[in-house]
């Protein structure tokens, strides 16, 4: 949303970020991200913005170019330089809520089984990966991360950090993402496998580079008891919805993963949502295959995947030798990738045989998709029927 002469420019450099634009018809609403230009914008578009959020039809981001008085935006641009940074920011801001959605879903599913008041149980301590040189806002944030009662460790090296990943479970990994190493650091954990189920916090400038796996991104410029408060309230989230539950209809006592009774319900609001926003959802099925011990590898399956999963996807032990994960948001291709490289680094890819399937239309419910995907070919090949 701009005039000419910046709506050439703004749109040409949307282009060479990889973005398609089009102007924007607030009046007759919008689907797509709305990039508002607070320099060059029409007072009237900007009340026909204000009315639209008002209206409570709001869920598409917004990003405004420059201060826009009374409209609040998902993402502040402060200059034009930093639109090359909007698809990376877009991204996380997808990613984000698509876990804080999860988050919910899994907490509305565990109420109807009866766990409603999760918060009576006590929450451990909550502890973050800080990954970032010795820079002053590294050295800024240790300290008053500390002081928000955080386990807070530093890594400054891709092995280091992995091995800090292996022996302790963080709530959320903070990123100096300023920091060249930092972020080659972390690019590197990224491939190797070694980011966890956390929230992956980027602190950088306006139009700074974001790491693909980053979910948050925070004002590196704000002070740093500001982004210590906002990092442990992620943190503290994070933890929230890992708690154990006691509930066999909800957790599988012995492994920890999701039981089926809670999987299938959850599954179905999954399938709902995917509906509405056009997204795609994809299931895999694992079935341990090795005789006798076949129900011990379920369970050491059930054990070892999780940290290789993302936040957003659901792992549930169905029966004694067979499991199941639900991924949000990912076609056929991305599943079949992340399982195949999950089993591989767990060790598991002689022993386990993995059936996936993406929804399709005619899937009418989680019993319908889970039932249709137990039934499917061979591991790694698409099921459509």
């Amino acid at each position: 949303m701009a005039d000419s002469p910046r709506l050439e420019m703004i749109s040409a450099r949307l282009r060479a970020a990889g973005l398609r634009p089009s102007r924007a018809d607030v009046e007759a609403g919008f689907d797509a991200p709305l990039v508002v230009d607070a320099r060059s914008a029409d007072a009237a578009d900007v009340r026909a913005v204000r009315k639209h959020l008002a209206s409570g039809r709001g869920g598409v981001p917004i990003a405004v170019l420059g201060p826009l008085s009374g409209v609040q935006a998902d993402i502040l641009l402060k200059t034009d330089a930093d639109i090359a940074a909007l698809p990376a920011r877009l991204g996380a801001l997808r990613r984000a809520r698509l876990r804080d959605e999860e988050w919910e879903m899994r907490r509305a599913n565990a109420a109807y089984f009866g766990d409603a008041e999760t918060s009576a149980q006590p929450l451990p301590r909550s502890a973050v990966l800080l990954i970032g040189g010795g820079s002053t806002l590294t050295l800024g944030l240790l300290n008053a991360l500390t002081a928000q009662d955080l386990d807070v460790v530093g890594a400054y090296a891709p092995r280091t950090a992995a091995s800090y990943l292996a022996d302790q479970d963080f709530h959320a990994i903070v990123l100096d993402a300023m920091d060249d190493t930092a972020r080659a650091i972390l690019d590197q954990m990224a491939s190797a496998g070694w980011l966890g189920r956390c929230p992956i916090i980027a602190c950088a400038h306006s139009g700074g580079r974001i790491p693909d796996h980053v979910t948050d991104i925070l004002d590196a410029t704000d002070p740093a008891e500001r982004l210590a408060e906002a990092i442990a309230s992620l943190a503290w989230r994070s933890a929230a919805a890992r708690r154990d539950v006691a509930d066999p209809r909800i957790a599988d006592g012995s492994s920890g993963v999701y039981a089926k009774p809670f999987f299938l319900r959850h599954l179905d609001d999954q399938m709902r949502r995917a509906a509405r926003s056009e997204e795609p959802i994809t299931v895999a099925v694992f079935k341990a295959h090795s005789g006798p011990d076949a129900p011990r590898a379920a369970l050491a399956l059930a054990k070892a995947l999780p940290p290789h999963l993302r936040q957003t996807d659901c792992l549930a032990r169905l029966d004694w030798t067979t499991l199941a994960a639900s991924f949000r948001d990912t076609p056929f291709r991305g599943a079949a990738a992340l399982t195949r490289r999950a089993l591989s680094e767990t060790g598991f890819s002689d022993c386990v045989s993995v059936r996936i399937l993406e929804r399709r239309a005619y899937h009418a419910d989680a019993e319908d998709l889970l039932r249709a995907a137990q039934a499917g070919p061979a591991k790694w090949t698409r099921r459509r029927a």
